[in-house]
């Protein structure tokens, strides 16, 4: 019923990617766009007593798995069509001896291959599966049970030198270990370790091939999703440690991707009732981002007026494996809504221009971003529909439809992504979890909540030009440095003027600086003249500044703690999250290197005799 757990077995062994986002590898742009891509972590261990390890093997897995329901021409369901593949194997053979990786499968050209199942390694003797576990049998009548390679040898008097060469036991000098512990050292497969107890971080690092798959989930018929799956083999009949890790591999769209700046319009005519232009700033939109509509109608028709606009999210895509079957194509409709617009009151006689908006979905549970995975597998693209809906004068409604591209990618700087969690199971499937909700890059959620809650007013602030709102907007991931004419405070000294360099400089930035701005150029270039005036100075500009922001200081949200899972997420720096060390016991030598600059003390005795001829002199001084 209850778990129960073994005095050996480690107090923390967990897998740590090195990245800025958690559990997430973020990749710009495309294969013939990026560069070779750094996959780099840690296994962080921490064990309680001395235990002998054959090897810290870690590999990681990318797993393709579709399934759908194939239909007849008459549209009746006819087959179940389901696989599981791999597309990506990378294997780290032991971490105590290298901290590079090997490529297996995903390299370019290879597409997928059939998910291998875990061989029992028997040594020669047949293995039978018993419920999931592998049972040594031999031909004797009798089972024979060896010792454990991981374990070392004790030599006796008369052994031959063959028999020593059978076992080669590598110690760690020292307890913990930030690094490889055995680098560059050989190693066979009869060798073994002894790691003594203490806090271990083992690092691992290799090079992702550009064309690597993306993370793809929630569609229904198929996903791509990667694991890494971290063992510690240690001897025959001794207990194995082992731990896993969902991660995510994002691709965005690089920041001189053309659908970063294209705009998407569509002009055209509805005979004899209007003329409508529909425009969109760009074509490349970012996942839980608002994205503005501009609509121009000129109406033809007499009596014609506007009752409303609607906008929905259209999701095409469909999988295949290559050289075999492929499924239908699959429509999903998400995210409809009545979309916010000019009031008819402010439009002209001969044309109206509409402002709105359409905010985007933020969940991968419910909508996958726009891809095309390796030779088709996965291919997903979207496109916006909107539809007008025209009030005739005899009182029919009659709707306006256009469809218009858009590119639906993942941002770490513009909306805000969520997705459910995955855990991962013994036999290597994931869980998914729709109780608990991934941030997947980290922001102030409070401000994304705001603007959710002040979506009502966005009509109002959509009355500015598309352009404006493009330049504004935080959908590229790389912006332009400014030009040097929005520099205002960075001013040439004309010498054809009489003033000094000093009156220009204070003329000049009385004229450029905002209203409002608090900036002091008096106090700047008035020195003090005593400590007492530097203090003065302090505490008077101290007491303006905490005046002025009084006011904006929200005491609720200084008060509130985060939760315990919530520090932990956001403390992702390698260097504080390094474990304590263990000290040895009575190691005078180990104290005497850690405290370089502690005084030698003295003995008692020594101190009191020098403390007493103090007094003594004192005394002799006294009486002269």
């Amino acid at each position: 019923m209850f778990k129960h757990k073994h005095h050996q077995d480690p107090a923390l062994f967990e897998i740590r990617l090195r990245s800025p986002h958690k559990n997430l590898l973020l990749i710009k742009g495309n294969e013939h766009e990026c560069d070779r891509v750094p996959f780099q972590g840690s296994i962080k261990l921490s064990i309680p007593e001395d235990i002998h390890v054959k090897r810290i093997k870690l590999r990681l897995i990318g797993e393709y798995k579709l399934e759908y329901f194939a239909r007849d021409n008459a549209g009746m369901v006819c087959d179940l069509i389901s696989s599981t593949n791999c597309v990506l194997d990378i294997e780290w053979p032991n971490l105590l001896t290298d901290e590079q990786g090997e490529l297996v499968f995903g390299d370019y050209g290879e597409t997928v291959k059939k998910m291998s199942k875990k061989k029992s390694h028997s040594n020669g003797n047949s293995t039978t599966s018993l419920g999931g576990k592998s049972a040594i049998r031999t031909n004797e009548s009798r089972p024979t049970f060896n010792r454990a390679s991981s374990q070392p040898l004790v030599m006796k008097s008369g052994t031959s030198s063959a028999s020593s060469s059978t076992s080669d036991l590598l110690q760690i000098p020292k307890s913990g270990v930030d690094g490889t512990p055995f680098k560059d050292r050989g190693a066979t497969a009869k060798t073994s370790f002894l790691l003594p107890k203490g806090n271990y971080n083992i690092p691992f690092e290799t090079f992702l091939p550009t064309n690597i798959s993306e993370t793809v989930e929630g569609l229904n018929c198929g996903h791509v999703l990667y694991r890494l799956e971290c063992q510690i083999e240690r001897g025959r009949f001794e207990k194995q440690f082992q731990t896993s890790k969902h991660l995510r591999i994002v691709r965005t769209l690089h920041p001189q991707n053309l659908s970063l700046s294209d705009t998407i319009d569509i002009n055209n005519t509805w005979p004899n009732k209007v003329q409508y232009a529909v425009r969109v700033p760009k074509k490349g939109v970012a996942m839980g981002s608002t994205v503005p509509i501009n609509i121009l109608i000129v109406p033809i028709a007499k009596g014609l007026s506007l009752k409303g606009i609607s906008g929905v999210l259209v999701q095409h895509y469909h999988v295949s494996i290559p050289n075999s079957f492929a499924s239908p194509e699959f429509e999903e409709i998400f995210a409809k809504q009545n979309m916010p617009m000019t009031k008819p009151e402010d439009f002209s006689l001969d044309q109206w221009n509409i402002k709105s908006h359409f905010k985007l979905p933020s969940k991968l549970s419910e909508v996958t971003q726009t891809c095309d995975i390796k030779d088709s597998m996965i291919v997903v693209k979207h496109r916006l529909r909107i539809s007008i809906q025209l009030l005739n004068k005899e009182g029919h409604v009659s709707e306006l439809r256009a469809n218009l591209p858009i590119v639906l990618y993942i941002s770490a700087n513009s909306g805000h992504v969520e997705a459910h969690h995955f855990d991962i199971d013994a036999h290597g499937a994931f869980l998914e979890n729709k109780t608990i909700e991934d941030n997947l890059f980290k922001r102030d959620v409070s401000a994304n909540h705001s603007l959710n809650n002040s979506s009502t007013n966005l009509a109002a602030e959509n009355e500015q030009s598309s352009d404006d709102s493009s330049d504004n907007d935080a959908d590229r991931e790389e912006a332009a440095p400014p030009l040097y004419q929005q520099h205002m405070f960075d001013k040439i000294y004309d010498s054809t003027l009489p003033q000094t360099p000093l009156e220009q400089f204070r003329s000049q930035s009385a004229q450029a600086s905002p209203e409002g701005s608090t900036v002091n150029l008096d106090s700047y270039f008035n020195m003090p003249r005593s400590i007492g005036e530097a203090f003065a100075m302090e505490n008077k500009k101290n007491k303006k500044s905490s005046h002025q922001y009084s006011s904006s200081l929200d005491v609720s949200a200084l008060c509130m703690v985060p939760s315990y899972d919530r520090a932990i997420d956001e403390d992702t720096d390698e260097e504080s999250a390094d474990l304590a060390p263990s000290y040895s016991n009575g190691s005078s030598k180990e104290l005497a290197i850690d405290i370089p600059t502690a005084r030698p003390m003295l003995p008692r005795a020594h101190t009191e005799s020098r403390f007493s001829s103090h007094k003594r002199a004192s005394k002799l001084f006294s009486r002269k």
